[in-house]
């Protein structure tokens, strides 16, 4: 294979006050990238397009994939998720899939299909970690839960200490595409008493 011949597009990305770039997506033949706030497509030989102005209006970026041809874009707004398709033609469509009071850790694509990996925003309980859960959608369908794997936790990674000395604490979760497959890694949580004593759950 060829070596990668790397490009400093750093002056060409105009307006972005100093804030790192939060979110790149790519089909292959172009990019997209985003500090959260401003949209740039980046093309197979470095020209840039700014699409800041196209999707100002629709709130603030909270992540993006693709599927080879299209992207899928999130946005947030008040509590809820809303979403919108960039098209391989380059014609953009607000969709109706709403995911209401989740916030968006991933999107991943496969030709036509998208898992969004998303979490609580909320939890009820401040004693237990939120958690995640893993949604299928294509075009035209509605969009369905995946059930995680018997064993695995749905609890948020990181720790979290209750008000009695008590934690929870759950492994690294995460969709991983590789080779045109998906693969799901996922751990166990484990539940520790003030006095020490360990549990999985």
């Amino acid at each position: 294979t060829e070596a990668w011949q790397l490009q400093d597009l750093r002056n060409t990305l105009t307006s972005r006050a100093q804030q790192a770039l939060r979110f790149v997506a790519s089909r292959g033949s172009d990019w997209l990238v985003s500090d959260g706030q401003n949209l740039w497509k980046v093309g197979s030989s470095g020209e840039t397009s700014d699409y800041t102005d196209k999707v100002r209006s629709r709130g603030e970026l909270q992540g993006m994939g693709s599927d080879g041809s299209s992207y899928l874009l999130a946005w947030n707004q008040a509590n809820s998720t809303a979403f919108s398709q960039m098209k391989s033609d380059g014609t953009w469509q607000d969709l109706s899939l709403r995911l209401n009071d989740r916030r968006i850790r991933s999107i991943h694509g496969l030709a036509g299909r998208y898992v969004i990996a998303s979490e609580e925003r909320f939890t009820n309980s401040p004693s237990l970690p939120k958690t995640w859960t893993l949604t299928r959608w294509q075009e035209g369908s509605n969009p369905e839960t995946i059930n995680l794997p018997t064993g695995a936790s749905s609890f948020v990674p990181g720790c979290t200490v209750d008000g009695y000395g008590g934690s929870v604490c759950a492994s690294a979760g995460a969709l991983l595409p590789l080779n045109g497959e998906w693969y799901l890694l996922a751990g166990e949580a484990e539940t520790r008493t003030r006095d020490g004593k360990a549990s999985q759950t």
